[in-house]
């Protein structure tokens, strides 16, 4: 298996530098041994803007791949996933190791994964750079 995650799309709204695609689930996303890292095993439509410099070219309606690295898969996996998880269970432990009742504690760990989702909220244009997607026609 290749280090690219690719999906068929829609495409549906052309911009001057993008073009807005709809990516649907089908019943082969069942089978993908990666459909948790890229994250379309869950719904059943996916909507994105992918910037790219030939987006006169595309047409709505026109059927296109979109196609990311493995590697940009899990990195969102971590971000989204991972990172915030150990980050709040090491603040419960941390919290009830030195004396903290468990109802602040809890409350506590739950607060600052907020406040993690809401940091990556505002620097989800940074990473946006870093996650990066690919657009191109079917022949």
């Amino acid at each position: 298996m290749n280090g690219t995650i690719t999906h068929r799309a829609e495409v549906t709204r052309i911009f001057p530098q993008a073009v807005e695609i709809v990516v649907v689930s089908r019943s082969a996303c069942d089978a993908c041994r990666v459909k948790r890292q890229c994250g379309m095993g869950e719904s059943r439509e996916k909507r994105m803007i992918v910037g790219t410099p030939e987006a006169s070219f595309f047409e709505p309606g026109e059927i296109v791949e979109v196609q990311t690295e493995r590697s940009m898969g899990i990195k969102a996996v971590f971000f989204a996933y991972i990172f915030p998880f150990l980050f709040i269970f090491s603040l419960l432990l941390a919290m009830l190791h030195n004396g903290a009742s468990e109802p602040a504690a809890g409350l506590s760990a739950l607060g600052a994964g907020g406040c993690y989702y809401f940091v990556l909220y505002l620097l989800r244009h940074k990473i946006e750079k870093e996650i990066t997607f690919k657009v191109r026609k079917l022949q």
